[in-house]
């Protein structure tokens, strides 16, 4: 669909969707959460307003679409479908939906490649987990390794992943020399549980 390079694309808009439908495809990014916020806010306060919040949106948010026709010649069913998931996309519409994103989250943020990401922030808090993710792999290891002398402690894996047993703990820290990194009570502590 797009003559961009994906990787440009990723970099640029870093969350980017595809819709298909039975007439073509439209690629869009998402609002930031603050837009997202006030154009639900003018669309409900101002219903009159609907229909030039939901072009602004297509304008800042459609990358590209296959689509037969122009904004201006769409059937404008097909724009407010397209707005309609593009503020799904930037924001939450209940607190449930809160709730439910913040643990899909907590799930993807369980593995290694986040907890050396939080490593480095901890130690290097000027880093943005977005410009450690842009590192290529050798400086993210350098950056680690930096962040466990700063830290004094030691990233460790522990029987491929599996929790360590409290009372293996004091083995661990005298096998390595240095404090063991209990991810499990750092996630607690971050994630507030």
């Amino acid at each position: 669909m797009s003559n961009q390079n994906t990787f440009e694309l990723y970099g640029k808009y870093n969350n980017l969707y595809l819709f298909n439908t039975g007439r073509g495809s439209v690629l869009f990014k998402s609002l930031s959460y603050s837009k997202c916020e006030a154009s639900k806010r003018i669309c409900k306060s101002y219903p009159a307003l609907a229909p030039i919040v939901e072009d602004s949106i297509w304008h800042e948010c459609v990358i590209e679409h296959t689509l037969d026709g122009t904004i201006d010649t769409l059937n404008a069913g097909i724009i407010s479908t397209i707005v309609r998931l593009i503020l799904g996309f930037s924001g939450p519409t209940s607190e449930k939906e809160i709730e439910e994103d913040i643990q899909e989250i907590r799930e993807k943020c369980k593995n290694v490649r986040e907890e050396i990401i939080i490593k480095i922030c901890q130690a290097f808090p000027a880093y943005t987990p977005e410009q450690v993710e842009d590192m290529e792999w050798k400086t993210q290891l350098r950056r680690l390794v930096q962040a466990e002398k700063i830290l004094g402690t030691s990233f460790g894996f522990t029987d491929r992943g599996k929790s360590v047993d409290p009372k293996t703990k004091p083995a661990l820290k005298k096998a390595n020399g240095a404090d063991f990194i209990d991810f499990e009570k750092e996630n607690q502590i971050l994630m507030g549980s």
